[in-house]
């Protein structure tokens, strides 16, 4: 190599990593929590191992901030699995489901906010568009509702209206994480059964701010005309209805 072309090349400006890219770890760091912990090692920076946001609930939106770290927000809707559901009418007409998945993490009423239904109330609907096409919404008011253990503590909330005053609508458990069940009765569920329902749709809003729990129950089905419609093990809806 010439004296000349060595001259000109470490006159160039050195374009990658050099030995003394860093010295410590915080010249490494890029200021957010969603990327790791960047370290330096010899003189280089070493990038973090990323955030995984993802806390396996459809019923959130997951997201990163760059301070904050993970952040789970509740979507306005919430599809459920259902794990079994009847519709009857005998002497009386009576509902009841469980449902297969419960709410859990953040898509869970909160107490003191404006999903919280001791303090809010709820609402019930159950409805189809198949069939001979029902849709009754019935109220569950806040008097009624009541904490599961003390409020700042509470692990779900119970709905008591045995002798259905503000409705057809007899209980209701909501459990953290846990399969919910709801019980009514009386002729005001005012649904009809001459006709296979299939699907039977049931949507459950908390309080004041809009968020809905919704359920399709199909598939596994059993239909006495006039009696009684039953399904069990129904997959979750792959939407919420319109209000």
């Amino acid at each position: 190599m010439s004296r000349f072309l060595l001259i000109v090349l470490l006159a160039l400006p050195w374009m990658g990593w050099s030995a003394e890219a860093c010295v410590t770890n915080a010249e490494c760091d890029d200021g957010s929590v969603c990327t790791g912990s960047e370290i330096c090692q010899a003189g280089f920076c070493i990038p973090g191992t990323p955030l995984t946001c993802d806390d396996g609930n459809v019923c959130t939106v997951d997201s990163c901030d760059s301070v904050l770290g993970c952040v789970y927000t509740p979507t306005d809707s919430c599809p459920l699995s259902g794990r079994d559901m009847a519709l009857s009418i005998t002497t009386d007409h009576r509902f009841k489901l469980r449902t297969g998945t419960g709410m859990a993490g953040p898509a869970f009423p909160a107490n003191n906010t404006a999903d919280d239904p001791v303090q809010n109330g709820a609402s019930l609907r159950v409805f189809t568009t198949m069939g001979d096409g029902f849709d009754n919404t019935y109220p569950m008011p806040g008097v009624k509702w009541e904490y599961r253990g003390a409020p700042a503590v509470t692990t779900g909330y119970t709905y008591r209206d045995i002798h259905n005053v503000y409705g057809p609508v007899a209980l209701v458990v909501i459990r953290e994480g846990k399969p919910a069940k709801i019980k009514a009765r009386g002729s005001s569920l005012n649904f009809t059964l001459a006709t296979d329902p299939e699907p039977v749709n049931v949507v459950l809003r908390f309080g004041n701010s809009g968020r809905r729990y919704c359920l399709q129950y199909g598939g596994d089905t059993k239909f006495n005309p006039g009696v009684r419609f039953q399904s069990r093990a129904a997959q979750a809806p792959t939407a919420c209805p319109s209000p």
